[in-house]
């Protein structure tokens, strides 16, 4: 209920799609006017396209999911939820390396987070796109042409 007035007093929308494999019972958010939970099913039944939503988004909030890096090419702010990074190991010898937001531990963390993108304060944008031109060689949206023309079609 907190973080719903605090997101009314922001104004500011929190959709909240979870993993397919995540329990939706674990998210206790019902009624709550600024907080939107989405699930495979709602998805399905709304006909929801991921990446339209995150194309519509202002932000996102990830962990070290693959999404925050399709979401690089947006290059909007990406806060990390890392209240759960000691029971995670993702394979890289230096995680920090492939971050470029604030990493959220606490729910201050995430109010941070939250008041700097409705004050469209982004201290991490050069960093995305330092990290966006590492990670991608093309960032021109023309990969389609590219291989329609490597197959000559």
């Amino acid at each position: 209920k907190d973080l719903n007035e605090a997101l009314v007093q922001l104004d500011m929308l929190l959709v909240i799609k979870i993993h397919p494999m995540q329990d939706p019972d674990t998210i206790k958010v019902h009624g709550l006017s600024n907080i939107c939970v989405l699930t495979g099913t709602t998805v399905k039944r709304l006909n929801v396209d991921n990446y339209r939503l995150l194309k519509d988004s202002d932000a996102l909030i990830s962990d070290y999911s693959s999404i925050a890096y399709d979401y690089l090419m947006l290059n909007r702010p990406i806060g990390y939820d890392f209240s759960d990074l000691d029971s995670y190991t993702n394979g890289l010898d230096n995680p920090d390396e492939y971050i470029a937001g604030p990493k959220i531990y606490c729910y201050d963390e995430l109010l941070g987070f939250l008041k700097a993108v409705s004050e469209e304060k982004d201290s991490y944008k050069e960093q995305r796109e330092n990290l966006c031109r590492r990670i991608y060689k093309y960032t021109d949206g023309n990969s389609s042409k590219r291989i329609v023309e490597f197959m000559k079609l």
